[in-house]
């Protein structure tokens, strides 16, 4: 009995700390949300704030704060981005220029958001890679306590595949090329012109 009850109790907390996490509210303000953001990255360029909110009139909430992708942002949850289902958006400025974008998609809409980036972009210039560090610590948990068991089982601790598309303007968008359902949101992440593309790493 005390087991069920501490099994109870232990199922309510991890509930509740999902409900309460970053991911949780995503999940939560895209549901509740009905934007969607009609934006070709072929015609994204480099502007001031006051225009990105004019041009995308999907409710986004602009402001300040230092990071390594600028110095202020704008930002909005959405239902789809064209034709693709979409969590959010994010744009970002230096000096109130715009300098990287993003539309984060769930997992199950991955093969979605490439067929969506081929059709319209074709294939990847390239490719780069980028390593996730909280997929590779609880992959290599995940690993630790298989072999501790005996169970067969090996998750994946490779770098993701990054493809690499160079775009009219000068700008890239670099997409993941795998989803690894349910840990990992896609990404389509446009660099301004005149910012470095990712390299092999």
């Amino acid at each position: 009995m005390f087991f069920i009850l501490a099994l109870g109790i232990f199922g309510a907390l991890v509930v509740l700390v999902a409900w309460n996490s970053d991911t949780g509210y995503a999940y939560r303000m895209h549901y509740g949300s009905n934007a969607r953001l009609m934006l070709d990255f072929n015609d994204l360029k480099a502007m001031p704030s006051s225009a990105v909110v004019k041009s995308f009139p999907v409710g986004l909430f602009c402001r300040s704060g230092k990071s390594e992708l600028g110095d202020s942002f704008c930002a909005t949850e959405l239902t789809a981005w064209q034709s693709v289902e979409a969590l959010d958006t994010v744009f970002f400025f230096e000096s109130d220029s715009l300098v990287y974008a993003k539309v984060d998609v769930p997992p199950w809409a991955h093969g979605e958001l490439l067929e969506y980036v081929k059709r319209v972009h074709g294939e990847p210039a390239g490719f780069t890679t980028r390593m996730l560090w909280g997929k590779f610590l609880l992959a290599g948990a995940g690993n630790i306590a298989a072999r501790s068991v005996g169970a067969p089982l090996t998750f994946d601790m490779s770098p993701d595949e990054l493809g690499v598309w160079k775009l009219p303007s000068g700008a890239c968008l670099v997409v993941n090329m795998e989803a690894d359902w349910p840990l990992q949101w896609s990404t389509a992440f446009w660099i301004g012109p005149g910012k470095p593309c990712m390299r092999k790493s």
